[in-house]
């Protein structure tokens, strides 16, 4: 079992109360008589301070917590880190019970943090200065591309800068159901090495794959993949783009070559197609983009080497402008990329031209 978010704050923090010091006039004791002054003044203490002792949550900044203890005319707060000035705070009539934060901002690493805090309190002066050492761990860093997925053999591989200790790994459907949740624990990882994953055969295809990576400093790092659906990044191609230059669409080439380079890095996914589809502005005009769509999917299919079902359709763009012709755009996904009436091509083909 993880532990959770809160057990982890809860075990980061030191919490101190703040002493209500009588004026300067009442001067420096002897040692005794400090522990006997020591021990009223903590009875009667304005304010509660903690001070966040450890930051290795990747959520989190150094910060400290104020709470007034009884009603207060007023209190100012300043931290000083690393004996800079840091963050400070002037606040007016205060009731018993009110909280303020402030947070900062350092480099990993420990850093000493000195919390100052004066006030009037029933027309009388107080004064405390709170002190930790607080410990900011590096942000751990977690690389994962789809290079590094592989579904035919239910395997991945991730990739950090410091030595990994567990993961959790989450696998999805289309619908956001979970079809896989496991923990594994890394035993030798070694920041130079990938650390791999793996699980059994799902009951459908993964839709998305989440993994939360954590390192020996409890700080975690989230990386995301998912195959669902992939734009094909090519020059973009308007609905008025059909003529004929030189006997061959100079952007359907462009595109034909995009796609065969997406398809390299993701045509392993179980259950993927080729989606074209043209978009426009008006609903009116879905049957010209649906043309469109279709005559740049079947110079596709002419040049051969797409071996998944290709798919064509028009449909609408909401984000369009009013005046745009719109345009087409090839779509690697799982399911239809959007609302339209999709007609797959004739069966795809593997010979190349």
């Amino acid at each position: 079992m993880l532990p959770t978010r809160s057990q982890w704050v809860l075990s980061s923090v030191v919490s101190c109360l703040a002493a209500a010091i009588a004026p300067a006039s009442s001067g420096a004791q002897g040692e005794a008589g400090a522990q006997g002054a020591q021990a009223q003044l903590v009875a009667g203490a304005a304010v509660d301070v903690t001070i966040l002792r450890t930051v290795n949550l990747p959520w989190q900044q150094p910060e400290v917590i104020l709470k007034t203890l009884q009603p207060l005319d007023s209190l100012h707060v300043e931290l000083v880190i690393d004996a800079a000035q840091g963050p400070s705070a002037d606040l007016w009539r205060l009731p018993d019970g009110t909280t303020r934060s402030l947070d900062w901002h350092a480099a990993p690493g420990r850093h000493r943090c000195d919390v100052r805090v004066s006030g009037m309190r029933d027309g009388n002066n107080f004064r405390q200065v709170f002190s930790a050492n607080v410990d900011i761990v590096a942000p751990l860093e977690v690389k994962l591309t789809a290079q590094d997925v592989d579904l035919q053999a239910r395997t991945l591989r991730l990739h950090a800068k410091s030595e990994l200790s567990f993961a959790e790994l989450t696998i999805y459907d289309v619908d956001g159901h979970v079809l896989h949740q496991a923990s594994t624990r890394f035993e030798k990882s070694k920041p130079a090495q990938a650390a791999e994953l793996s699980w059994p055969e799902l009951s459908a295809p993964a839709a998305k794959i989440a993994v939360r990576a954590f390192n020996s400093a409890d700080t975690w790092a989230d990386v995301e993949w998912t195959p669902i659906q992939i734009e094909v990044p090519h020059e973009p191609i308007y609905l008025q783009d059909g003529a004929v230059v030189g006997g061959e669409r100079s952007k359907y080439a462009a595109a034909y070559r995009d796609v065969i380079d997406a398809l390299r890095a993701h045509g392993k996914v179980p259950g993927l197609r080729l989606y074209v589809v043209g978009l426009t502005h008006a609903a009116s005009d879905t049957t010209t983009a649906a043309d469109r769509a279709r005559d740049l999917a079947s110079y596709f299919e002419q040049r051969g080497g797409i071996t998944l079902p290709i798919l064509v359709g028009g449909s609408v763009d909401p984000g369009a402008e009013v005046a745009s012709v719109g345009q087409v755009q090839a779509i690697l996904a799982l399911q239809a990329p959007s609302e339209a009436q999709w007609v797959e091509l004739s069966a795809p083909r593997s010979k190349q031209h």
